[in-house]
């Protein structure tokens, strides 16, 4: 590898940012290529805490919940990314800085989150996973359904209202930074797929 290339998936809860992040994980070990999946909020203390914050089991004002996530962010890159970036591992995260900009940016101001996050690294590549609210709400409450939930199990942001804004919020996000790619997520996932998979392959040489 000619140079450190750390990999955010982004989008809508339900776009396929879980699936692709796996898919690109599993292609690019394939070809011989030395990757850690990764995903946040992560599993370490502040991680769990926000989790019960997002499944409404704990309570949190907005400006609150993105510290935490800076926080976590914070050990995350520390303990786990920057290392394995450094020993010339490809790096795929499941969510990342960007989230908390369009997640976060309902409740605090988007120029203060940017602030916050400026230490951190940002990725090679990005692929904010779009998909239309209802498309992603479609898919939340199918996977509700399966694990036997209801629709009022759904996560603090799993609302449609709330995700028309976070979707609008990731098209600004996308305009601001380098590397960012808009995926149609819209499709199957095998499609999706291949269109990362361009992307990468122009970047990346195997």
């Amino acid at each position: 590898m000619q140079r450190q290339w750390f990999v955010a998936f982004e989008g809508l809860d339900g776009s396929g940012t879980t699936t692709q992040s796996k898919l690109l994980a599993e292609f690019l070990r394939s070809e011989g290529v030395a990757v850690v999946l990764t995903k946040e909020p992560t599993e370490g203390f502040v991680g769990k805490r926000i989790r019960a914050v997002l499944r409404k089991q704990a309570t949190a004002t907005p400006l609150e919940l993105q510290q935490m996530f800076v926080a976590d962010r914070r050990e995350h890159m520390g303990n786990l990314v920057e290392p394995a970036l450094k020993s010339g591992k490809v790096v795929i995260t499941d969510r990342y800085m960007f989230s908390t900009l369009a997640f976060g940016g309902l409740g605090v101001d988007m120029e203060k989150l940017r602030a916050m996050n400026s230490a951190f690294r940002v990725p090679e590549m990005t692929f904010i996973i779009d998909v239309p609210p209802d498309t992603a709400l479609d898919r939340v409450h199918g996977r509700l359904a399966q694990s036997g939930k209801r629709r009022e199990d759904a996560e603090l942001f799993e609302e449609d209202g709330k995700l028309e804004r976070v979707r609008a919020n990731y098209l600004r996000v996308a305009k601001l930074y380098p590397n960012v790619h808009v995926i149609n997520g819209d499709r199957k996932k095998e499609e999706v797929e291949m269109d990362v998979r361009r992307i990468v392959l122009e970047k990346i040489k195997l």
